[in-house]
């Protein structure tokens, strides 16, 4: 039997205007097994970071349920959350939020402090892994912008977590550092990591297993890329 760590059922979400009711997207279904890829492309303003949000357990849905590993997110306490965001997801940010006091290192083993683990030798490990073996005690102002992504990587990896959520994580770096970000995460895949990447970029969500896109404010297969 397949293993689903991921399922929306009937996701919607909507903001008030007065007393208007102006929804981003309504009835959105999806159902993610372990080790897919998944990539969902739109332009900006579609809704499609809010979905991600939505999908990471980082926002509400205003109907609708969230499944993280079978776990229905709308029946649990905020004790029992953060728990589930800090053993079963990991996330890259465009802007990599990295704290500029702390050594790249030191930034990795950040979500340790929420899960109570102490693997600092599969920090160093993770951080060798992704080429910056020997950037372990720089601090992120002696980084490049594609070091920094890589170090977010890692820090999104450090608890091993079921899902590993990515928002435009190429959308701050050159060419040749966007590449080499991209080239990490099809190896994580390869490795049996289950990645949902949100992108504007067409070529960036070719790389993915399955495409979709929102059209008519729901979530529909891309199958034109």
């Amino acid at each position: 039997m397949e293993e689903i760590v991921l399922e929306l059922r009937g996701i919607g979400k909507y903001y008030l205007d007065g007393n208007n009711i102006l929804w981003v997207f309504r009835d959105v279904n999806l159902k993610v097994k372990a080790n897919e890829f998944v990539a969902i492309v739109a332009p900006s303003g579609s809704g499609k970071t809010t979905l991600l949000n939505i999908m990471a357990t980082l926002d509400r849905p205003s109907e609708g349920k969230v499944f993280i590993d079978g776990i229905d997110i709308s029946k649990i306490d905020d004790r029992e959350l953060s728990y589930i965001r800090a053993k079963k997801i990991g996330f890259v940010f465009q802007q990599f939020n990295l704290i500029p006091e702390l050594t790249a290192l030191e930034n990795v083993t950040l979500p340790f402090i929420f899960s109570g683990s102490r693997d600092i030798d599969y920090a160093i490990q993770l951080m060798k892994r992704i080429g910056l073996g020997e950037r372990l005690n720089f601090y992120p102002s002696q980084l490049s912008g594609g070091q920094k992504q890589r170090v977010a990587i890692a820090r999104a990896l450090v608890n091993r977590p079921k899902i590993l959520f990515a928002d435009e994580p190429t959308g701050n770096l050159d060419p040749d550092s966007a590449k080499e970000v991209l080239r990490i995460f099809e190896e994580l895949h390869k490795e049996g990591n289950t990645i949902i990447l949100v992108t504007h970029d067409y070529d960036i969500a070719r790389r993915a297993q399955r495409v979709y896109t929102i059209k008519n404010k729901t979530l529909v297969v891309k199958d034109d890329l």
